[in-house]
């Protein structure tokens, strides 16, 4: 006669069972490199309430000797990106943060950078023009913006190359690995457990990546609501640019033509967080 175990006991054992097979995956996953844990460290402190950006910069900065392959040295200019744009600028910060943002967001375009990351560094770049431009009232805006809009033009059409979806994915079905019969053979327990999390962290990307390209492409039209218009520069523009994504073209040129009667008041940037 077969045993029975009461509910509480199998629930147990489930739990167990769950606990010791996220461990195991967990601790199968790849760990970050010395060099990812540090510029991960050295971006949060950014985010304190009175950040010494010179110092994280130059803690950064050292970092280049030990740590000198391409793609090595493009993450840590992304880092320095990120530190001085996470922010935003605001009326009282001090005006050379836009510009160290630009600047490294630029190196960093420089180096291998994954599509996402380099889509980040177009729009931060870009960003961080318009705030000089807002800062600094000698600087000519119709130059700062035609910059800006081939910065944000150029990160859309990243974007697309990419297949970054229009618009956000549906969610995954949520884990169950707890959810498992007792009995299931503990490495298919593994297989299913990686299939979930694989699927998650693919949904989590392309949300990312798709509320990039939504920004990018608000973000084209935000400049152009603002006199001198320059409209037919800007669909010229467009049409070079995102050549092999006519569809797109079309809708960001529609859009435009949208607000032909309209004259903004509203910030000219938006802003774009990478998650962690």
């Amino acid at each position: 006669m077969e045993k029975e175990y009461p509910h509480s006991f199998q629930l147990s054992m489930a739990v167990f069972v769950n606990v010791m097979l996220i461990c195991w995956v967990h601790c199968s996953a790849d760990e970050l490199s010395h060099l990812d844990r540090r510029l991960r460290t050295l971006r949060y402190a950014a985010t304190n309430v009175h950040p010494e950006l010179a110092k994280l910069e130059s803690e950064c900065l050292n970092l280049i000797p030990d740590h000198n392959a391409p793609s090595d040295k493009g993450k840590i200019y992304v880092t320095m990106a990120f530190v001085y744009s996470d922010r935003g600028y605001g009326p009282d910060d001090d005006p050379n943060m836009a510009a160290q943002a630009f600047r490294y967001a630029v190196k960093a375009l420089e180096y291998p950078l994954d599509p996402l990351t380099a889509c980040y560094m177009h729009a931060r770049a870009s960003d961080a023009l318009v705030a000089q431009f807002r800062s600094d009232p000698n600087k000519p805006f119709r130059e700062a913006r035609e910059q800006a809009a081939d910065l944000c033009l150029k990160g859309l059409k990243l974007a697309l190359d990419n297949n970054a979806p229009k618009e956000y994915p549906n969610a995954p079905a949520a884990f169950s690995s707890i959810n498992i019969e007792l009995g299931t053979p503990l490495q298919r327990m593994i297989k299913l457990h990686n299939r979930q999390i694989e699927a998650r962290g693919k949904w989590l990307y392309e949300t990312e990546f798709s509320g990039l390209r939504q920004a990018l492409f608000k973000r084209c039209l935000s400049l152009y609501p603002h006199k001198p218009h320059d409209r037919e520069a800007f669909r010229n523009k467009v049409l070079k640019i995102l050549k092999g994504h006519e569809h797109t073209a079309a809708e960001l040129i529609a859009a435009l033509n949208a607000t032909e009667n309209t004259e903004s008041t509203e910030e000219i940037t938006l802003t774009t967080n990478q998650h962690e």
